[in-house]
């Protein structure tokens, strides 16, 4: 029986990554996890060492990028035009051009 070295696990005849520590990611050229660089801004979490995966809170994540919100109150802007809002954060209403998110209350 082999000894599981910590976030590894067995696959393959081989001991791999599973799940990385918070601002790390797995990278499969390496087989092991790597610090997220700091050239990716306000970034909580990395996919890879290009791109965002969760960003800090208040930003909202575009193309792998963490971006400020420029519609108050929206939750997910539309990543085809992102002078749309997606979705409003809750208690709020997206309006019918879909550009601001109006109070519910």
């Amino acid at each position: 029986m082999k000894l599981q070295p910590e976030g590894l696990v067995w696959v393959d005849n081989h001991w791999t990554c599973q799940d990385c520590k918070p601002n790390h990611y797995y990278s499969s050229e390496d087989n092991k996890c790597l610090t997220c660089p700091s050239t990716i801004s306000n970034c909580d979490q990395c996919a890879d060492d290009d791109d965002c995966e969760t960003c800090k809170e208040g930003y909202l994540l575009v193309d792998g990028q963490c971006h400020v919100p420029h519609i108050k109150n929206c939750k997910e802007i539309d990543e085809t035009d992102l002078t749309k809002c997606a979705e409003c954060h809750d208690f709020f209403a997206l309006n019918s051009e879909r550009n601001k998110c109006i109070n519910c209350e």
